[in-house]
């Protein structure tokens, strides 16, 4: 019963993110290519801040299972 709830709430709020995204970026992505490149319209710290994150996940999913004992 609690996997169904916890379920249900994660659902919701992806769905509500997506929706939050799609609404914030209506009329601003005109093309494949607004989607992909930024063409400088993001400034350093979003850029250091998104390329930090990717690192992160990165390390999460390919690091040995032994090294999460360690903390």
């Amino acid at each position: 019963m609690q996997s169904v709830v916890f379920l249900s709430i994660l659902f919701l709020l992806l769905a509500s993110f997506t929706a939050l995204g799609f609404w914030h970026s209506r009329g601003r992505v005109k093309s494949v290519e607004d989607l992909i490149t930024a063409r400088n319209s993001i400034g350093r710290g979003a850029i250091t801040a998104t390329l930090i994150s990717s690192v992160m996940g990165v390390w999460i999913l390919f690091i040995p299972a032994e090294a999460g004992a360690v903390f």
